[in-house]
């Protein structure tokens, strides 16, 4: 059975559940074990037992990344604790004072996109040329973001080994 739970407002899609989290949201519990869905959804349908804390989750980004399924089924109307990984919707920036609440690692990919905004706006060759630069090295920097992150661990628990 599908079901949406309440997330954090700012959460736009779901990269992760990493463990529960206890019944006051605070005691770091079991890993949480990815699956695919349809599997989850099988086991769903041979009565698994409402129970916490949650074993396995799962979804599809391609398909419906706002509907992500546990198991064992969460009971009806019961909160779980979970800690989860998710995009966020950054702080809209309307002023020229305001920060951007971005990690620093994007620094340099933002100071090349601004640039490549600016210097695009502009009709004459040399600023097109520039233009493309930073474009390009926008790409670069995120590429490397990309790379990093991909050998990076995944949790803070896996840093320092707990479970």
């Amino acid at each position: 059975r599908r079901r949406l739970h309440r997330s954090s407002a700012d959460a736009i899609t779901l990269i992760e559940l990493v463990r529960n989290m206890g019944e006051d949201g605070c005691t770091p519990g079991s890993h949480i074990i990815p699956a695919a869905p349809e599997i989850l959804l099988s086991l769903g349908a041979f009565g698994g037992g409402m129970r916490c804390p949650i074993d396995n989750y799962g979804y599809d980004r391609l398909t419906d990344n706002d509907t992500y399924i546990v198991y064992p089924p969460v009971p009806g109307g019961g909160d779980v604790w979970v800690e989860a990984t998710y995009s966020a919707e950054p702080a809209r920036i309307v002023g020229i004072d305001d920060e951007v609440s971005l990690s620093e690692s994007y620094k340099q990919a933002i100071q090349h996109h601004m640039l490549y905004e600016i210097l695009s706006g502009y009709g004459d060759q040399a600023s097109v040329t520039r233009a493309l630069h930073h474009k390009q090295e926008f790409l670069n920097e995120l590429d490397m973001k990309q790379k990093v992150d991909m050998t990076w661990p995944r949790s803070a628990s896996s840093v320092r080994g707990e479970g």
